[in-house]
């Protein structure tokens, strides 16, 4: 009880309001990496390998502009939509990958692989995703 109040005053005091509640599941899988779930006004990025390092990102009102326009063009039906959120993932990946330092990523990169906070496992890129997905849903996209 005492952490919903807090987590609601923080959220008024902040400016964001996060109107939503998620499955256990979600929420448990952002827990197990010491993860807050994201808001329409910031999100905790994940990278080098296993959520590691963590790169907070604000987003502004162009971001949510950007992301309503990405997901506008997804309305003419399920195949539609399915892009539209791809190319939003792609917008996301390139809009916070110069703060985080993941733009020079190797793809696929594996336990062989150089590791370090500029590269990603499939752990940061899940979180990653999903906090976008949940922040779409926030906004109501």
């Amino acid at each position: 009880m005492l952490r919903s109040a807090l987590a609601a005053l923080a959220m008024l005091l902040w400016g964001t309001h996060q109107s939503h509640s998620y499955d256990t599941a979600i929420e448990r899988a952002f827990m197990e990496v010491s993860l807050k779930l994201p808001t329409i006004a910031s999100v905790t990025v994940c990278h080098g390998f296993g959520c590691t390092h963590r790169t907070e990102i604000g987003l502004g009102n162009g971001d949510r502009a950007k992301l309503a326009g990405l997901l506008a063009t997804g309305r003419a039906s399920a195949a539609a939509e399915r892009r539209a959120v791809a190319t939003a993932v792609g917008w996301f990946d390139r809009r916070v990958g110069p703060q985080v330092g993941t733009t020079g990523r190797i793809a696929r990169a594996g336990f062989l692989t150089r590791t370090g906070p500029g590269q990603m496992d499939c752990i940061d890129t899940s979180r990653n995703i999903t906090s976008l997905l949940l922040i779409l849903d926030q906004l109501r996209l």
